[in-house]
């Protein structure tokens, strides 16, 4: 696989509006020149006669008539409006397969994760937040999904899973997410402390850090996924972060 990103146009809502916005503008062009391609929009006027209430815009597309303009423009609207919906009112699980296959052709199996690290940044990053999707974890599902099939070519899809829940973060990988970030923490939620320790039966005092990485490694396992742990020393040794084939040291 190419590590050359291609960049793929991200159709957010307000960029639909802005295309669409623009389409009408340029079609509004010709009309300098005499060529109307928008005088069928519907029109209203004062009328006395029900019949000559509706009409067109423009005087060349009179003989169309009233209702005809009005059924145009209303199919017009309804398909520009219809594809900003389109990604927010499909099947959710259909919407994740999709996903999920763009992720595993251009990202692979590996899930890079921060833990108890500072996220890098970048244009190839599309972090989704309960602050984009809402409080519902559906809804960030399918913010992750519409993030991996709009985004760019190999979109770095990250879910912070102190914001999401662990649980939830787990699935969006099924969802296209190919990040995860967030802090080591025990099941109360408080943080794990750099030095903590844990007697290990077999294998003496082992680092809770280094426990919790495990049990986010197998979390991963069960996904079908790969782990890879951004750490300090990873990007001291210049570590692309780009780099989706593993090569990052596993804790």
């Amino acid at each position: 696989m190419s590590d050359v990103a291609v960049s793929r146009v991200q159709w957010t809502e307000d960029l639909i509006a802005l295309v669409a916005g623009l389409l009408v503008f340029a079609l509004a062009l010709p009309n300098l020149a005499g060529i109307d391609l928008l005088g069928w929009a519907v029109t209203t006027s004062v009328w006395t006669d029900a019949g000559k209430g509706l009409g067109t815009v423009s005087k060349t597309y009179a003989g169309l008539g009233g209702i005809p303009a009005l059924l145009l423009t209303y199919l017009s609207l309804l398909a520009v409006l219809s594809l900003a919906a389109a990604l927010e009112t499909a099947d959710l699980l259909a919407l994740g397969a999709l996903a999920d296959r763009v992720r595993a052709e251009e990202s692979g199996d590996v899930v890079r994760v921060f833990a108890n690290e500072a996220a890098d940044t970048g244009p190839d990053v599309v972090a989704v937040s309960l602050a984009d999707a809402g409080t519902m974890g559906f809804a960030i599902l399918r913010r992750v999904a519409v993030a991996r099939i709009t985004g760019p070519r190999a979109a770095r899809v990250r879910v912070d899973w102190s914001e999401s829940g662990l649980e939830v973060a787990q699935v969006a990988l099924g969802f296209g997410a190919s990040e995860l970030v967030g802090p080591l923490a025990n099941r109360r939620g408080l943080p794990i402390a750099d030095g903590a320790t844990q007697k290990v039966k077999g294998a003496g005092m082992v680092a809770v850090q280094a426990l919790k990485k495990k049990e986010l490694e197998g979390l991963l396992a069960i996904a079908g996924r790969k782990a890879v742990f951004v750490t300090r020393e990873t990007r001291e040794r210049g570590t692309p972060s780009g780099d989706r084939t593993g090569r990052a040291s596993h804790a």
